[in-house]
């Protein structure tokens, strides 16, 4: 085992994968005697300001002053790495896919690089996304269709999904009385991932029909865009709540009586963990996903959840667990033992320290 590992992630806990990929990991590695230190790729204070605080669209972030700033945060970390980088006996680079000259300098200075990646950031940054992958000692994929891709690079790559801190969501919840409050259906995400509800504005056009005055539709996440979601959604009941920090969201997950996660179905959807449908079934929430990537291999479709790949399909099991409160119980419950078994942050920290940290 490493005595000491330099973690470089993107930006703090307002990245979430790396919060759930390395930060939720450090007190395992630390029980364990490994000094861990954790350096940002990119600047919080910069991330909050412009998109937390509603400065995206200002006269400074329109000129792209914002983006001049943010390379500078990330040249001057950059130089920083290269000057502590041979103290730690592994530099451990979560997402971020630095230019291939630091890389090389990088390596010269500690070559037991690890690459670690959640999303298809190959499909962004091709030539740097390889060049990382090319250079690394060893790459850890988070999803299938990465791997597949990483693989095809550099044969020293494991597969390891995103985890899901289990020990935050308690082992049971009481079932709300949803003959007096309706059904609340859910979602949570990002504004990058908004376009993806664009798919359930038919199905819910349609259950609204079918369930009149019954449904309530609550999205979690900083999501700008709250007046054009009530035109899209204007049959049904709308709550949009702020984004909430991973360590205090179960309590507003466990609200939800469905989860959904719609993916278009493309390579970046492809490559995508399938985060949200482990949060929602470690909160005890039956869910219906898009049969896109990863979202296939987690979800047994009517054991532990429904897959939906039409519209006709988005109704007809959206409709089976209104209806069905037995059906709601029973997949929930198979949908927790799922992430207690594979995806919880204490299973995977296992996969990580065998398959990785001890073969560095």
């Amino acid at each position: 085992m490493p005595n000491s590992i330099l973690f470089i992630i993107p930006c703090g806990r307002l990245a979430l994968s790396g919060v759930f990929r390395v930060m939720d990991y450090i007190p395992f590695l630390e029980k364990e005697g490994i000094h861990c230190t954790v350096v940002n790729y990119s600047s919080p204070v910069l991330y909050r300001w412009l998109y937390l605080k509603g400065w995206a669209n200002s006269f400074w972030n329109r000129k792209n002053h914002s983006i001049y700033l943010d390379r500078l945060y990330s040249l001057v970390k950059m130089f920083y790495i290269l000057l502590i980088a041979r103290r730690f006996d592994i530099v451990y680079i979560e997402k971020v896919t630095p230019p291939a000259w630091w890389v090389n300098l990088l390596k010269r200075v500690n070559d037991q690089i690890i690459f670690d990646f959640d999303d298809a950031v190959f499909i962004q940054s091709p030539k740097r996304s390889d060049h990382i992958i090319k250079h690394s000692h060893k790459v850890v994929a988070g999803s299938h269709f990465n791997l597949d891709y990483s693989l095809s690079i550099n044969r020293d790559t494991i597969l390891l999904p995103t985890p899901v801190p289990i020990h935050l969501y308690p082992k049971s919840t009481k079932l709300p009385d949803r003959q007096k409050t309706g059904i609340n259906i859910g979602w949570v995400g990002t504004t990058g991932n908004i376009k993806y509800l664009s798919l359930l504005e038919e199905p819910f056009a349609r259950l609204a029909k079918s369930f009149p005055g019954l449904l309530q539709f609550t999205i979690i996440g900083h999501i700008k865009q709250f007046e054009q979601l009530k035109l899209q959604y204007p049959s049904i009941k709308l709550q949009l709540k702020p984004y909430i920090d991973p360590q205090f969201i179960f309590e507003h997950l466990s609200e939800f009586d469905i989860g959904v996660m719609p993916l278009f179905d493309g390579d970046w959807e492809r490559g995508k963990c399938a985060s949200k449908a482990l949060f929602y079934m470690a909160a005890h929430v039956p869910v219906v996903c898009s049969g896109v990537g990863e979202n296939n291999h987690v979800i047994q479709d009517g054991v532990n959840g429904y897959l939906a790949n039409t519209e006709d399909e988005w109704v007809s099991k959206l409709t089976s667990l209104i209806e069905n409160q037995e059906l709601r119980i029973r997949l929930r419950a198979a949908g927790r033992k799922t992430v207690e078994k594979k995806y919880s942050t204490e299973v995977c920290y296992k996969t990580l320290r065998q398959k990785v940290l001890l073969k560095t």
